[in-house]
């Protein structure tokens, strides 16, 4: 069975690291680490500085972690986080020294910052269309699909918890699948028609 720290939610986890929980600190090291290396070496073209930012910027979230605020965007805080960091220490580099520089970099990170909101508005309706199409499913279709997907069980686990056969799970597994692709196809439909 997987870590039930790993299926926590980005809201739930800064909620543990802010009471000191070392374990959602990490998790949310490892879930962002990538994107805001990323994130930063397209705005900073320096992958040393971009490291040294991040381990920064985590070494400094967790010594404030009491005062820190509540966060709902996980991704988002981290973000901007970041790109304060960067310009503060390119600023203090003098790799940004004039207007023009400084309103460029302003430009691709305002750009960045909208990309990364319509990509979580995105994924909100995505999930919004998903809850709906899970709907329709039966309840030992949507209980199955739970399971190995919300809950991160494999097909053993599942055979064991629900003490259905192997091969009775895989087929409900693609029944559901299948019912799943359908209600989805006809739901993008029926908002874009």
């Amino acid at each position: 069975m997987k870590d039930p720290i790993k299926r926590k939610n980005d809201k739930e986890l800064w909620i543990s690291f802010k009471k000191g929980d070392n374990q959602a600190i990490s998790s949310i090291y490892e879930n962002y680490y990538l994107r805001l290396y990323k994130y930063g070496i397209k705005l900073s073209l320096d992958p040393e500085l971009t490291k040294d930012c991040i381990h920064e910027m985590f070494c400094t979230i967790w010594e404030k972690r009491a005062s820190l605020p509540e966060v709902t965007f996980v991704n988002s805080y981290l973000h901007e986080y970041l790109r304060r960091s960067l310009y503060t220490q390119l600023k203090r580099k003098n790799k940004i020294n004039n207007t023009s520089a400084q309103g460029d970099f302003q430009t691709e990170l305002i750009f960045s910052f909208e990309e990364e909101l319509i990509h979580n508005e995105s994924l909100r309706e995505d999930q919004r269309k998903l809850q709906v199409a899970m709907q329709k499913l039966t309840n030992r279709q949507r209980e199955v699909v739970e399971l190995k997907y919300y809950e991160g069980l494999d097909y053993e686990e599942i055979v064991k918890l629900t003490s259905l056969k192997y091969k009775s799970v895989r087929n409900i597994m693609h029944e559901a699948m299948k019912a799943l692709k359908q209600s989805m196809a006809i739901i993008v439909f029926l908002l874009f028609s």
